[in-house]
């Protein structure tokens, strides 16, 4: 078993989005994959303290659709295969850290299995809301994971 914790910090869109938009754009979990696991933890850290609501849409190899940030999600039908899962923050998830803010999603249990070629997943999330982000690294997210046979 082996335990992963990646870190990504997205280039999203430092402008007013509306819902149903792309927040994190294609992104890849880097060494989360491979033959199989379990995330564990997602942390986001929000800058900009905005507290909006993510759908994180989990994909076990790249997504071929369009899914550029602040444009309107659409999943795309030759991804539909590829998705695996989505896992949900919640506004009520974040917690205030003056001046940022922060959520955190302990024991997650979201299992997936080999990846194609042993490769990473990747996600994009969108926004239910209308969130206006600062800077273009205001969001940044960390997922643990373990992975591999026990």
């Amino acid at each position: 078993m082996q335990y992963i914790d990646v870190e990504v910090t997205p280039v999203i869109s430092a402008a007013i989005h509306s819902a149903g938009d792309v927040v994190l754009p294609i992104t890849e979990l880097a060494g989360i994959g491979g033959e199989g696991g379990e995330i564990e933890t997602i942390t986001l850290f929000d800058d900009a303290a905005q507290d909006d609501a993510l759908d994180i849409y989990i994909f076990k190899e790249l997504p071929t659709g369009t899914y550029a940030a602040n444009g309107v999600f659409a999943l795309d039908a030759a991804d539909k295969p590829r998705l695996i899962g989505i896992i949900q923050i919640i506004a009520g998830d974040y917690i205030a850290i003056t001046p940022d803010s922060m959520a955190v999603l302990s024991d997650v249990g979201f299992h997936y299995g080999p990846t194609p070629n042993y490769g990473n997943l990747h996600i994009v999330a969108s926004t239910p809301g209308t969130p206006t982000y600062a800077a273009v690294t205001d969001l940044r997210l960390r997922v643990a994971a373990k992975q591999g046979a026990s």
